[in-house]
């Protein structure tokens, strides 16, 4: 079998309906084989039982992605229906090959012999393969079942008539990488007879002078000849160097023919060429050749700020109809690629549209890595153009276009660009994302010599312009009530059993007035009627306030206003309205920001679910001075440590009023964090399960340049106030704590080390891997600052004499302890076992692929794990490229659980701050956690039988959870992690299939907290890491008739 030629220490799947000859020798040579058979059942390959898979089902082959490095297709051209078959078998192989992996192809047909009966459409299958692979060569052979691993096209051998010579089988080699070389011998007895044609040699020319067509032919014409002569003379080279390469004895005639006529050619091309240069023509022409160039030269620069465009190939589930739309199957995805040039990192602009049948399409670009990984980027496609920026990731390789839930609609593509920004164009996007009075300040912050709040101005812009089409859609599609919800709205208020009170604060100074009745108005307007809108005005001099409050009073009798006589502030005003307050439940509202019309049915309702709550908090957005949305802030629940490092509560506050008199209202002399003081105080007057949040969005906060508060005008005064809130919090909370500042208004809660240290041992499963052991080990026991600390290394079967001596020199520091733990992996029971050897109050679960990079990671974390309500606590995590590895485990991504904010930059603060903040979570990962030992053994520890693998610190933290301790996230212990390089990935049969059992495992022992995890907003998408939106969300809107929209 030829594809034994690309075999050695490689992981090859092989797609057959049966088994086929040759396997036996495969299997001896390869690094592991995974057999997919149609026809025949469970093959043993390598010991691992072999999935089926019928040949063509893209989305059916149950392999992950990126788990070989050669995929040998004997399947497709077999199938039925063969031709329909060849795009999935396509996108099959290439979503299974690791960067520069190689797909063989077979195109002949065959009968129950083996015999070719006739090949599949070379033109049609060479047309699917470029859309998916950067380089294809096909090969011909007239007898013997030599199918199998040509790699590399050697020249374009046709024949001197041009026509490819008749050949009984044929098949195409294709990879993203160089393609590799492989004797003509591959090919059996009739090697001499073989053909081999590089199909891209036909277009060479053609693709080196795309960029030239606006450019005179004349002028370039002498130009792309010497290029031509050029190209051949490496072409003729290579070849030669090949051909000597293999022997005289296995030389084929087609080969010595393709040098021959290369060298002809080039003898000719070479001498059209000089005669040209000595014309008197190309003399002449050199100005303009001079242009040219130049042209070429600016050419470059321009295109990052101007956009080349891309050029878009179907690559899977999309077909063409007859009237013209294009049909999308199961999950439709076009291949995106720049015109002229390399994916790079970086910034790029993308647009699409898209005509639907749907009102509006969910589309993800997938930026595909070098290493395997994904990085995805949202954008929902309506009616008309759509475009986003885009953040390119370091090691992009290629670029998908899939369109989500798409299945069935009709689609026509009008525009599908995809532009490289340079600084320039990076800047002119931001620029044109500023309204007039935005530009006016950027300008005015330039002509003052103050770049920096220019260049503030411009990052601003692009942050909320990202994400702003994506959600104006969302908004449209599932936050905008019909008069008809409304009127439903109504309805259901009216028939809740208990029609609490609830009293709106709201404190007035001189307030826009148009934007002071766009607050009244949207109060008014409420679909719950039981409210009452308490307004304190602190002495506004503009008169017109005035007369509007008297008027909003005069027409309903719900609102009730004070005048002050002097102005004292917010907090004074706040406490003049609280003198008005009637109700059960008071509401913080500013005067110039607005509820939405069910906002208050939504706490009613709330409250009628929850008759013991004290406080609830929503979702809230923000308003421009058009009323256009943008910048929303979907929250967790109630979330502790995330509220001590940011006050997440904000709007919309509700608490009971019994509270709010008993803690005195607001505190004078806290303005400009009134609101974060305010929660401070009345957190000790309740307790978690009383406090309640709702995943809507229940308030718009008005912001644009011009609109000012206290905390804006005063932000040096708005710090003070919160650290003084804080320290006052905590002198009685925590007294040992200390409230540091760390940027954009956060703080880090600094709780001290117990005295004396608690003994922690870390417990490092290994199995060879010398090279990051090494690392890992000489960084917990040299570069740690922590004094009582023992290292526990489990070896489970390693057998690399390197590794067997450095546990002998391990054995000598009193600080190790080697445990041998034999048998096939499980990481559970590895873990498990180290407790027999343990001598610390605090266990570490530390993989063997760990680099220490900051010597108070672990002070950090005993620190916070040492607390009585904690279980629980993890690092902050990098790549090797300082890319984000972990930052949290959030629940229901990807079907079970994903890390938060992966591959993110390491300075990125990403979503509303959540990886740079310590905080509550389901989850953390165990590559670098700590547990109290009391707390293991009281849960079981680890579950060794059915999470030996994966998901199994998931697990683990989740029953941590259910005892009532808390999961923290430090960001402030910082590690290195390689991530699975001493294991690998999980790539053969059995490997999957135990991903597989152990995902079932986790869906139905944990169904509830994985559909909905409370640390993460279901409105939120499942689908990525990044926290971009949910379309649709996972929450029911209030008026819907039945659950989440469809």
């Amino acid at each position: 079998m030829g594809a034994i030629g690309l075999a050695p220490c490689k992981d090859v799947v092989v797609l057959a309906r049966e088994p086929v000859p040759g396997l036996g020798r495969l299997i001896a040579t390869a690094r592991s084989v995974c057999g997919v058979f149609s026809d025949a059942g469970p093959t043993d390959l390598s010991g691992d039982a072999s999935p089926r898979h019928q040949p063509g089902e893209a989305r059916a082959l149950p392999l992950m992605d990126a788990c070989c490095d050669l995929v040998v297709d004997y399947a497709t051209c077999s199938a039925p229906q063969a031709a329909q078959r060849a795009v999935s078998s396509i996108v099959d192989s290439r979503r299974l090959l690791r960067p520069g992996g190689v797909l063989l192809l077979d195109l002949s047909r065959r009968d129950g012999a083996g015999r070719s009966v006739g090949t599949l459409d070379e033109a049609a299958t060479e047309t699917q393969l470029r859309g998916a692979f950067q380089h294809l060569a096909f090969y011909r052979w007239p007898g013997g079942d030599a199918f199998g691993t040509l790699a590399e096209a050697l020249a374009d051998t046709r024949r001197p008539d041009g026509e490819a010579g008749a050949a009984a089988y044929v098949c195409a080699v294709a990879s993203d990488g160089p393609l590799p070389r492989v004797s003509p011998q591959v090919f059996g007895p009739a090697a001499e007879a073989a053909e081999v044609t590089d199909a891209s040699d036909a277009n060479d020319a053609n693709d080196a002078n795309d960029a030239n067509d606006a450019m005179p032919r004349a002028i370039a014409g002498p130009s792309r000849l010497a290029g031509s002569v050029e190209g051949g003379s490496t072409k003729g080279q290579a070849a030669a160097a090949r051909v000597e390469a293999t022997g005289a004895e296995a030389q084929s005639a087609a080969l010595e023919q393709a040098v021959q006529r290369l060298s002809a050619s080039n003898a000719e091309l070479a001498a059209t060429v000089q005669a040209l240069r000595h014309s008197m023509s190309w003399r002449i022409s050199a100005p303009l050749r001079w242009l040219v160039s130049t042209g070429r030269r600016v050419a470059g620069p321009l295109s990052g700020l101007l956009g080349r465009g891309a050029a878009y190939t179907a690559l899977q589930d999309l077909t063409l109809a007859e009237d013209g739309f294009l049909r999308a199957g199961e999950r439709p995805v076009f291949g995106l690629s720049p015109r002229g040039g390399a994916l790079r990192p970086g910034w790029a602009w993308l647009e699409a549209e898209i005509e639907s049948d749907r009102p509006a399409l969910n589309a993800t670009l997938f930026s595909v890595c070098e290493d395997g990984h994904r990085v995805a980027h949202s954008l929902v496609l309506g009616h008309g153009l759509a475009s986003r920026l885009v953040a390119l990731p370091a090691g992009v390789r290629s670029l998908r276009f899939e369109l989500i839930d798409a299945a069935g609609a009709r689609i026509k593509v009008h525009r599908l660009s995809f532009a490289p920004l340079g600084r320039v164009g990076l800047a002119l996007k931001a620029y044109r994302m500023l309204d007039v009075d935005q530009r006016r300040h950027f300008l005015g912050a330039l002509l003052h010599g103050h770049p920096g709040r220019a260049l503030m101005q411009l990052r601003g812009a692009l942050a909320a312009g990202a994400g702003s089409d994506a959600y104006r859609t969302w908004v449209a599609l599932y936050d905008t009530p019909t008069d008809a919800d409304l009127e439903r709205l109504r309805a259901l208020g009216a028939a809740l059993p208990r029609q609490p009170l609830i009293s709106i604060l709201m404190p007035v100074y001189n307030t826009r007035p148009q934007y002071l009745r766009k607050a009244l108005d949207s109060v008014c307007r409420q679909t719950y009627g039981n409210w009452e809108l308490c307004i304190a005005d602190d002495a506004s001099p503009n008169g017109e306030v005035r007369a509007i409050l008297n008027e909003y009073a005069v027409h309903d009798r719900r609102v009730k206003v004070v005048f002050r006589e002097s102005n004292g502030h917010i907090c004074a005003a706040s406490n003049s309205a609280l003198e008005l307050v009637a109700g059960d439940f008071v509401a913080l509202m500013d005067h110039d920001d607005a509820l939405p019309p069910h906002a208050l049915y939504m706490i009613a309702k709330e409250i009628n679910d929850h008759p013991d709550v004290d406080m609830i908090y929503t979702d809230e957005d923000k308003v421009d001075a058009d009323d256009h949305r943008h910048d929303p802030h979907f929250k967790t629940d109630w979330n502790r440590e995330l509220f001590y490092s940011q006050n997440m509560v904000a709007h919309l506050g509700v608490y009971r009023t019994d509270l709010v008199r008993r803690i005195g209202g607001f505190r004078v002399g806290f303005e400009g964090s009134q609101d974060y003081d305010f929660v401070l105080r009345f957190l000790p007057h309740t307790e978690a399960a009383r406090i309640r949040h709702i995943p809507h969005v229940l308030y718009h906060w008005r912001i644009f340049p011009g609109v000012t508060s206290f905390s804006t005008d005063n932000p040096d005064a708005s710090l003070d106030t919160a650290r003084r809130a804080m320290r006052d919090y905590f002198a009685t909370a925590e007294p040992e704590a200390d409230v540091v500042p760390v940027g954009h208004g956060w703080w880090r809660i600094k709780r001290p080390l117990p005295s004396p240290l608690p003994r922690v041992s870390l417990i490092v499963p290994t199995r060879d891997r010398l090279d990051v052991l090494k690392v890992a080990v000489d960084g917990l026991l040299n570069e740690t600052d922590y004094a009582n600390l023992q290292v526990i290394v489990v070896d489970n079967d390693s057998v690399e004499p390197a590794t067997l001596a450095y546990f002998e020199t391990l054995r000598a520091d009193p600080r190790v302890t080697v445990l041998r733990v034999p048998g096939p992996f499980n990481f559970s029971a590895l873990n498990n076992r180290a407790l027999e050897v343990a001598d610390g109050a605090i266990l570490g679960f530390v993989n063997n692929d760990i680099e220490v990079i900051d010597a108070g990671w672990l002070g950090e974390m005993v620190a916070q794990v040492s607390r009585p309500n904690v279980g629980a606590v993890g690092a902050r995590l990098y790549y090797a490229n300082d890319t984000l590895q972990h930052a949290g485990v959030i629940l229901g991504i990807y079907g079970v659980a994903a890390h938060s904010h992966r591959h993110f930059a390491r300075n990125s603060v990403g979503y509303f701050g959540r990886p740079v903040l310590v905080q509550n979570l389901s989850a953390v990962t165990a590559a670098c956690m700590l547990v109290p030992r009391a707390v293991f053994e009281a849960v079981g520890g680890y579950d060794e039988e059915g999470l030996t693998v994966g998901y199994n610190d998931v697990d683990l933290c989740l029953r941590i959870r259910e005892r009532g301790y808390d999961i923290v996230y430090t960001p402030f212990a910082e590690l290195r992690h390689l991530e699975s390089v001493s294991r690998g990935e999980n790539r053969s049969a059995a490997q999957i299939a135990r991903d597989a059992k152990e995902r079932a495992t986790m869906i139905a022992r944990w169904p509830s907290v994985i559909s909905r995890d409370p640390f993460y907003n279901p409105n939120l998408s499942t689908a990525n890491e990044d926290f971009t939106l949910s379309f649709p969300p996972r929450v029911p809107r209030p008026w819907a008739q039945s659950g989440v929209e469809t």
